[in-house]
């Protein structure tokens, strides 16, 4: 099974559980994971892992939220408005 952007699938935004705070759990729970590795292994490899992870995931995050953007418009930009990408914002949604 393919992840990522399915360009022909038409679909509703999705806002609620983990994506009420944040706009890529599933990253944010990547990331964790790294760090978590990396503090229990910190090696130079570790941290550049780390490095690198995160900026192909900001790089896939913002090609995403591109997209979002085209396809929902003002509903989305509402939505980036209340969420943070990786981590929630101080004010809460909701």
């Amino acid at each position: 099974m393919a992840t990522g952007i399915r360009r022909r699938e038409k679909t509703v935004l999705v806002k609620s559980g983990p994506y009420r705070f944040v706009r890529h759990p599933i990253y944010l729970f990547q990331i964790t994971l790294l760090v978590g590795a990396t503090l229990l292994l910190p090696t130079l490899f570790s941290f550049a892992l780390v490095g690198i992870h995160f900026l192909c995931v900001l790089i896939k995050a913002l090609d995403e939220e591109a997209y979002l953007m085209k396809v929902y418009g003002s509903e989305y930009a509402a939505y980036l408005s209340d969420t943070g990408r990786f981590l929630p914002k101080a004010d809460p949604p909701g």
